[in-house]
Formats: structure tokens, C-alpha cells, sequence
């Protein structure tokens, strides 16, 4: 019989999600532990964007910081692709469709809010609001992707990135700038990128320890 593995100690085959807190280490698909790798992969990548967002030391820490992630991703998805894959079933793959779907149009409306914010922050002459409206959206968006997937760290990094983005814009608006209206998306910046490279090193050694744990059981 197939040995299963479990990310963050959660129940998980490709017919479900998950939005309860785990009691015990349960089944996760190899599928599934490559598709939060992948997760953890485009988070690398945004940290990375929004790394060269911050001060100027994130010039030279960004691309060390992102080289180091990427490696590990790839070693992650190398470790997963050596288990034991098994073969799903046709309302397996019919779900995973729906959620890939549903995936699209929760990315499609992130754009779509993102673009529709920079054009009328621009219009009315508030570039500075751009950065921590844009975290703001991309915090929101997370919320839904963490049941989506189940992946329950995800519902922190939407909290995280939230609240950065919504503190900065409160500072904007009370005039709290410390001598500069760009100081907030310097912040942003780099507060982004360190929520989303500590979750994607999170995912990541979760991914290597539950694959541990379930060759020695």
C-alpha cells in the first residue's frame, strides 16, 4: 500500500478542502504537496517584486534572499516527484478543474482590482496610495485561497499583509509620513516581501518534514 504524507498535520486528497484545524498528521496527496510547492514558488517570486519595493539594502538582499528560496523550491519538487504517484480518479480530476477555475477567477479579480486602483490613484494625483492599496488587494486575495487549497498559513498571510496595507494607508490619510509620502510604500515593500518569503520557507519545511516523517513511520 502507498505510503501518504500531510502538510501542516492536514487531512487532504484532490476531492477536498480543508478549513479545520488538524489533530493528527493525516493524507496529503503527492499532487498536493507539489502544488503548495509551486505555491511557495510564486510567493518567492512576488517577495521578490515586492523586495525591490523597499530601502535600498533589499538591492543587494533580494536576489540572495530569492536565489536561496528558488534552489529550495526545486530541490522540494524533486524530493516530491520521487514519491510514489497515484493514479486519480475521473471526479478527482473534475475537481481539480473546479478549483483551478475558481483559482482563475480569484486572480482575475485581484488584477482587475489592481489595475482599476492604479488608474484612479493616478488620476487623482495620489501615486503614493498605489503600494499599500495594491497589499491591501493582494492580502484580500489570499483569504479565499486558504480554504481553496487548504492551506491554512494562508489565511495569516492575508491577515499580515492586510493590515500592513491597510496601516499604511490609515498613516497616508492622517498625514503620519515621517517627512515623506513614499516612506509607506518603502514599508510596504519590504514588509511584503518578508511575509511572503518567511511563508514560502514555511510551506517549504513543512513539505520536507511531513515527507520525513512519513518515510521513517
Amino acid at each position: 500500500m502507498e505510503r501518504a504524507y500531510s502538510l501542516e498535520n492536514k487531512k487532504h486528497t484532490p476531492v477536498e478542502t480543508h478549513t479545520t484545524e488538524p489533530k493528527n498528521i493525516a493524507e496529503a496527496s503527492p499532487r498536493y504537496l507539489a502544488g503548495v510547492t509551486t505555491g511557495a514558488l510564486v510567493l518567492t517570486c512576488v517577495g521578490a517584486i515586492w523586495g525591490l519595493q523597499g530601502p535600498q539594502i533589499m538591492i543587494v538582499i533580494t536576489p540572495v534572499v530569492t536565489i536561496m528560496l528558488l534552489a529550495l523550491c526545486l530541490a522540494t519538487r524533486q524530493v516530491v516527484r520521487r514519491l510514489p504517484q497515484v493514479q486519480e480518479a475521473p471526479e478527482e480530476q473534475a475537481q481539480g478543474r473546479k478549483i483551478s477555475r475558481r483559482f482563475g477567477s480569484v486572480v482575475v479579480g485581484e488584477f482587475a482590482a489592481i489595475a482599476a486602483a492604479v488608474v484612479l490613484l493616478k488620476l487623482f494625483n495620489h501615486p503614493e496610495y498605489i503600494a499599500p492599496v495594491i497589499c491591501l488587494i493582494v492580502g484580500l486575495h489570499f483569504l479565499p485561497l486558504a480554504s481553496l487549497f487548504g492551506v491554512r498559513v494562508y489565511v495569516l498571510v492575508g491577515a499580515a499583509l492586510s493590515l500592513l496595507g491597510s496601516g499604511a494607508l490609515l498613516a497616508l490619510l492622517v498625514g503620519l509620513t515621517f517627512g515623506g509620502h513614499w516612506i509607506w510604500s518603502v514599508i510596504v515593500g519590504l514588509g511584503s516581501a518578508g511575509i511572503l518569503w518567511l511563508t514560502a520557507l514555511f510551506i517549504l519545511i513543512n513539505v520536507h518534514t511531513l515527507v520525513a516523517r512519513g518515510r521513517l513511520a
